[in-house]
């Protein structure tokens, strides 16, 4: 909101006794950028027991803060939680310098479907002149469960989530946010060992 004051004297002053004086008031809203994801499986198909490798990409925009920050991903039903690993996390600066972000994973919370949520915190991502990309790879075992038959296709999604105002950072995957990114999905096809007589 912006406010002008002018007068009809060019004296210093504003002095409605003694000249015109005019308020003139405007007010716009302003959309900053959020925070967008990509991602990304390795290989198109997996098979029971073999490890599915995903890798999240967040590029964060610059001059934006993003309080209580994580990275949520769900997991379906046909991923075994207890068996995700981070391969690799990285933060870097576009000349490929390292920033300072350093996601922590949180604990998980039930999903719908039989789908559990996981999630890494970065805790308040203060805003930075430049874009700094956060980049995640880990790793889930695919699972036998009914659900995992040949041609089966295992879908996963995940995207950013963070408060416009600051608050506790979250403990729990299942915590709630203000603001959420968009979702961004990978998925692979299950196949089956081929028996020859």
């Amino acid at each position: 909101t912006a406010t002008i004051t002018a007068s009809s004297l060019n004296n210093g002053v504003n002095d409605a006794a003694l000249e015109r004086v005019s308020n003139v008031t405007r007010t716009s809203n302003v959309t900053v950028q959020g925070a967008s994801l990509t991602k990304t499986v390795a290989d198109p198909t997996r098979t029971i027991g073999q490890l599915a490798t995903y890798t999240l990409t967040v590029p964060l925009p610059a001059n934006v803060n993003f309080y209580d920050a994580a990275i949520l991903d769900t997991l379906p039903g046909g991923l075994d939680p207890a068996t995700v690993t981070v391969t690799s996390s990285s933060c870097t600066y576009p000349d490929t310098s390292s920033c300072t972000i350093t996601p922590t994973r949180l604990s998980d919370a039930p999903g719908t479907g039989g789908a559990t949520l996981i999630a890494w915190g970065a805790g308040d991502v203060l805003s930075d002149p430049l874009v700094r990309t956060v980049r995640i790879v880990f790793t889930a075992q695919v699972r036998d469960t009914g659900s995992n038959v040949a041609g089966a296709p295992v879908l996963n999604s995940a995207r950013v989530m963070w408060n416009i105002v600051n608050g506790d950072d979250p403990t729990s995957a299942g915590a709630t946010w203000t603001r959420p990114g968009t979702a961004a999905t990978a998925s692979f096809i299950v196949v089956e060992p081929a028996v020859t007589p």
